[in-house]
């Protein structure tokens, strides 16, 4: 089963779009590869390869996720964003952006329903309004 993550624009406004960029890119590839649960599944060499980036500029990376950010805008953690599991790494702040795309989600549905049913409701409308044919014959 494919799953996603969504990107959040925030991302750029955050702590870590201000690190090298192997540190943003080994980041924007644990955001992609997290399971349902904020689990990232691999080791430090096989995230590496994914990421593009060497082994000591993935170890750097995880260094700084794993270490407190007094400039993070998440409190929670110390600002941490990832700890180390059994098997890879846990992205701590997974839960809150969950529920965040769960609320754009209900949003993004609810515009698309009311949008559909005022274009069900006009159509409706227009055709109660529109006149009946006359007979100008008579």
């Amino acid at each position: 089963m494919d799953l996603w993550s969504p990107l959040f624009g925030s991302v750029v406004a955050s702590s870590v779009w201000g690190e090298k960029p192997h540190v943003k890119i080994v980041w924007i590839t644990m955001l992609a590869l997290k399971d349902k649960h904020g689990f990232v599944a691999g080791s430090v060499p096989g995230l590496a390869r994914l990421s593009v980036v060497s082994v000591e500029e993935c170890e750097e990376a995880l260094e700084r996720f794993t270490s407190p950010d007094q400039y993070s805008k998440t409190k929670e953690h110390e600002g941490r964003r990832v700890q180390a599991i059994d098997g890879g790494w846990l992205v701590l702040n997974h839960a809150k952006f969950q529920k965040k795309m769960r609320e754009v989600s209900t949003l993004v549905g609810n515009a698309k329903r009311q949008a559909t049913w005022r274009e069900r409701h006009a159509k409706k409308k227009g055709a109660a309004i529109s006149c009946p044919p006359t007979n100008d014959s008579a």
